[in-house]
């Protein structure tokens, strides 16, 4: 028998084991710019009640690593391990952050213009496209590690607990 078959499963079996955390973070680094500004704006930042800051960021992902492998029993360095994992990739990915927070004030002064430079428009646009590609990738090369850190038992466990994000609210 040809193990290619199991092989090839197991990259889709990791991204729907991880699907929920995935969420999480994607959400928090990439797309928290939207909310770059401060407190009263809507995104995965706004709970942080202030300015986004590495610091602020660092702390979230923490709290959202042990939130996410409470369930399963984790053990304190398997929690350490995952969360050394999404320490370097929000590393990575904060200069991204700030690529697309620098971008909403780019396509103000685009958009403001009295002729729409659509050349200009199309370039930021292609290089946000870029950024979040990029993101993506760093963000699932953390997901494969992290998989990698659990056993297949405690994945199973962390999908089967967290794969409705709405049921168990963060840090309760």
């Amino acid at each position: 028998m040809n193990d290619s078959t199991t092989t090839n499963t197991q990259p889709k079996r990791r991204t729907a084991l991880w699907g929920g955390l995935i969420a999480i973070v994607a959400g928090i680094v990439t797309f928290g710019a939207i909310a770059h500004a401060g407190p009263g704006h809507f995104g995965p930042f706004a709970m942080m009640h202030g300015q986004f800051n590495a610091e602020h960021a660092s702390k979230h992902v923490k709290k959202m690593v042990n939130w996410a492998l409470d369930d399963v029993d984790a053990t304190n360095d398997q929690k350490a391990k995952v969360n050394d994992i999404f320490q370097a990739a929000l590393k990575d990915l904060l200069p991204i952050h700030q690529q697309v927070g620098d971008a909403h004030s780019q396509v103000i002064q685009l958009m403001s213009q009295p002729v729409i430079d659509r050349a200009a428009v199309e370039q930021l646009r292609a290089t946000q496209m870029a950024a979040l590609d990029a993101a993506s990738k760093r963000l699932t090369l953390a997901f494969e590690d992290a998989s990698e850190v659990l056993t297949p038992e405690q994945r199973q466990k962390l999908i089967a607990s967290h794969h409705h994000m709405g049921d168990k609210p963060a840090g309760n």
